[in-house]
């Protein structure tokens, strides 16, 4: 007579290592949230459009924001002079200029350019890629040929939050 008995710490053992298993296989999300969104813009005599947006931003286990523009002609004809800054107790570090596409910038630097999608990006690098912070950044640009001039009005038709902006904003000025 074989009598098979099973430990009584068995069931114990094998719930464990499934729940190491579940909690490892667990992938952290980046989270951003924008407390609050400024856009100071300017129109210009030459129906240029300087702007400039002031992003007080939570960022967490990211380390790339990006700003995108729908390419379009007949609302626009480009985007110049673009900045990025950050803005730490009253002062502004300038980021440096890059001119390469990249899905992970490297922090302190952007890049301002049409991206492989035909689309024109900012993207500046923020390097939280395991951390999280509340942060300010500054990003100033001018759109060339903003305002449409006709022989009795002109107009400006600009969206200055996208359906493709996909980071939810608390207060918008």
């Amino acid at each position: 007579k074989y009598i098979t008995s099973i430990p009584i710490f068995f069931p114990f053992i094998f719930m464990f290592v499934f729940a190491l298993m579940i909690l490892c296989s667990i992938k952290v999300e980046a989270t951003l949230e924008l407390e609050q969104l400024d856009f100071d813009v300017q129109i210009n005599e030459d129906g240029s459009m300087n702007v400039i947006e002031t992003w007080d931003i939570y960022i967490s286990e990211t380390n790339t924001l990006f700003k995108t523009f729908k390419r379009d002609d007949s609302k626009y004809s480009k985007i110049t002079d673009v900045e990025v800054n950050e803005i730490t107790d009253g002062s502004n570090k300038k980021f440096t200029q890059i001119n390469q596409e990249m899905y992970h910038v490297t922090k302190d630097c952007y890049y301002a350019l049409n991206n492989s999608k035909g689309m024109f990006e900012i993207a500046w690098g923020v390097g939280l890629d395991d951390d999280s912070d509340t942060r300010q950044y500054q990003i100033s640009y001018k759109v060339v040929d903003a305002i449409a001039k006709y022989n009795d009005y002109s107009e400006l038709y600009w969206n200055f939050i996208g359906e493709d902006f996909e980071i939810s904003a608390e207060k918008v000025n």
